[in-house]
């Protein structure tokens, strides 16, 4: 299972709103094939491991239970019958209310030993947007900042560039590539002019998402040259055939919006949209850059104003650490 895990990272970044999976055919102990769920709408990860084998008698480990309804492909419960396996062993049940329990059910019926929950919280891990996309019905936030050591995202007057080293800034963008969405407020798009792109995936959708209810960018910045752009704005404002505008009636609304289109994961890049994000109990994930600088009691922060006790405030849990460049990558789970 370890392996099949290793292998369903392939496809991150690339699944839409499914989620990551991986598959390995081992047979008289040995592994004959993997595959991996590495693009929507491509051939699942079952499906790759199990083609051209000789299945026959084998076991296949999978990350999540196999589908069983005919989608953009079919069932993989399908070439898993066909396929002469003794054995298929899964490492969690899928929650999709379309798939829960009868994929493994059919399978078992059929007369094929299966064996649920192996490894199930290392797996989990893989499908933390997809997981909760599906308890709670909207896209999964990770909020990334860049502090100082005092929590500080900007000096007194607004200064921030830059607070945190080449290395960290370059680190933060690489983290673009692991969501399907961005999502920036318009100080962000003002102070910087940004064109918020990826380096990875060039092919596929890459929604930068622009919160402007006060009409502050103006039509020639560089985001309106950007595709797959969506407008939370003014409704007086003009903005560029390239942009599309969206009226959610509040974030929660634009987390369920995104979602209803097929944005599993959004990275949010701002502090003051971070800060209404963070009071609403919408951030799922933080990323901070920590630098080793301070930047005084006047600087600017990034938590809510309105936190006021220790029960107010949020505490991380599933803590990774990392140095990167002189600076201190802590990401954790809200």
């Amino acid at each position: 299972m370890a392996r099949a895990i290793e292998v369903a990272w392939k496809g991150e970044g690339c699944t839409g709103t499914n989620p990551l999976v991986g598959a390995v055919l081992v047979k008289d102990d040995v592994e004959l094939s993997s595959g991996a769920y590495s693009r929507f709408g491509g051939e699942h990860a079952e499906v790759k491991a199990l083609r051209g084998k000789d299945a026959e008698s084998g076991t296949l480990y999978t990350t999540l239970e196999p589908c069983v309804y005919h989608g953009k492909t079919p069932p993989c419960t399908d070439i898993i019958l066909e396929s002469g396996l003794k054995r298929v062993v899964v490492g969690m049940e899928d929650p999709n209310p379309r798939i829960k329990g009868r994929g493994n059910a059919l399978l078992t019926k059929r007369g094929l030993e299966v064996v649920v929950g192996v490894c199930e919280d290392e797996v989990a891990l893989l499908n933390p947007a997809y997981l909760l996309g599906i308890k709670k019905g909207r896209t999964a936030v990770t909020l990334k900042v860049a502090v100082s050591l005092d929590g500080r995202i900007a000096a007194a007057d607004g200064s921030s560039q830059w607070i945190t080293s080449g290395e960290a800034r370059l680190d933060g963008k690489a983290l673009r590539n692991r969501h399907h969405a961005l999502l920036v407020g318009a100080g962000t798009v003002v102070a910087d002019n940004p064109l918020l792109e990826r380096s990875a995936h060039p092919d596929l959708p890459w929604y930068r998402v622009v919160i402007d209810r006060q009409g502050r960018i103006p039509s020639t910045s560089h985001i309106f040259g950007a595709r797959d752009l969506l407008w939370w704005g003014d409704k007086s404002q003009d903005v560029p055939p390239s942009a599309e505008r969206i009226e959610p009636e509040d974030l929660s609304d634009l987390l369920v919006l995104l979602r209803e289109r097929g944005i599993q994961s959004l990275l949010v890049e701002g502090g003051k949209l971070g800060a209404a994000l963070l009071e609403r109990g919408l951030v799922d994930r933080l990323v901070a850059y920590v630098a080793p600088v301070l930047l005084g009691s006047r600087g600017l922060g990034f938590s809510p104003s309105t936190w006021a006790t220790l029960e107010d405030g949020a505490r991380l849990r599933d803590l990774s650490i990392k140095k990167v460049g002189v600076d201190v990558r802590i990401e954790g789970v809200l």
